[in-house]
């Protein structure tokens, strides 16, 4: 009876083994397309195979630093925190982390989290890391201004300007004139100029957008 049950829990073991090199194998291989992808400046496919690797290894850090660092170049710095700081946790050694870890704070509303993150890696800079520098100064004036507004808040409506300005596609960066009749806008719609799509984050390229008010006050 007692062999039996050593026998059944030697193989159990065995397939639990093998079960784990096989998923350390494909995580692997997805990594390394995903490294490919990435070094090919596709972070979105990158991302996907990232995404893939950590699905059998979700703790691993280096696995998620690299899908931190694709939503940072995808310009998705809010996703990137969890990932940040389970890399850090696990112990990834970058010279830029508390930058990466503040900005990302920062595009989640935590700004004294960033500012701490960002005077962290700010204090280990060179005066020739002029441009770092300038860029961790500008995180620090944004969470400053962002703390000083949240004291005295505003209240504001945002309205959809309906479908002669508004699209299912991303609407963004509007400027509107002194007397409120004309708007200027960014758009990334399937109709833009050489139907293009970009491999950081698969929309459509921009193009810029004129509107001006008719009489019946609409545009």
């Amino acid at each position: 009876m007692y062999k039996s049950i050593l026998y059944s829990l030697i193989f159990m073991m065995s397939l639990c083994f093998a079960y784990g090199q096989n998923t350390a194998k494909e995580a692997r291989r997805y990594s390394e397309e995903g490294k490919a992808y990435y070094d090919a400046g596709d972070y979105k496919k990158a991302l996907e195979n990232y995404q893939e690797a950590l699905t059998r290894m979700p703790s691993d850090p280096g696995i998620n630093y690299s899908v931190a660092l694709c939503y940072i170049n995808m310009f998705e710095n809010s996703k990137s925190l969890q990932y940040l700081l389970t890399a850090q946790k696990g112990g990834v050694a970058d010279p830029m982390m508390d930058l990466y870890i503040g900005i990302a704070y920062h595009a989640n509303n935590k700004f004294d989290e960033a500012l701490a993150s960002l005077n962290k890696f700010k204090a280990i800079l060179r005066p020739a890391d002029k441009e770092l520098i300038y860029k961790t100064d500008k995180y620090i004036a944004y969470c400053n201004h962002a703390k000083r507004l949240i004291l005295n808040p505003v209240k504001m409506t945002i309205a959809n300007l309906g479908p002669t300005i508004n699209s299912k596609f991303p609407d963004y960066n509007p400027a509107i004139s002194v007397d409120e009749a004309t708007i200027i806008f960014t758009s990334r719609r399937d109709n833009s100029t050489g139907l293009l799509i970009s491999e950081f984050d698969g929309h459509y390229f921009e193009d810029i957008y004129i509107s001006n008010k008719n009489n019946k006050d609409g545009w």
